[in-house]
């Protein structure tokens, strides 16, 4: 995406729709992403290529979120 990434654009999504779930999807490894506070440790994540396997598994684990 130019000129924004994946977080400053869930940040902006989350002021319109405050109770809105993200899973964050990047060919970076979460190691990566948390390493230079683009995410923080508790953001969900996957990373590609995405199975449908793991994918069920983070969307299950997004909605479980209180």
């Amino acid at each position: 995406m130019p000129n924004i990434n994946g977080k400053e654009l869930a940040d902006m999504f989350h002021k319109e729709y405050p109770e809105a779930k993200v899973i964050f999807i990047s060919g970076y490894t979460d190691e990566t992403i948390t390493k230079h506070g683009i995410l923080e440790a508790c953001d969900i994540f996957i990373q590609k290529p995405v199975s449908t396997s793991m994918l069920v598994i983070k969307l299950r684990e997004l909605l479980d979120v209180k």
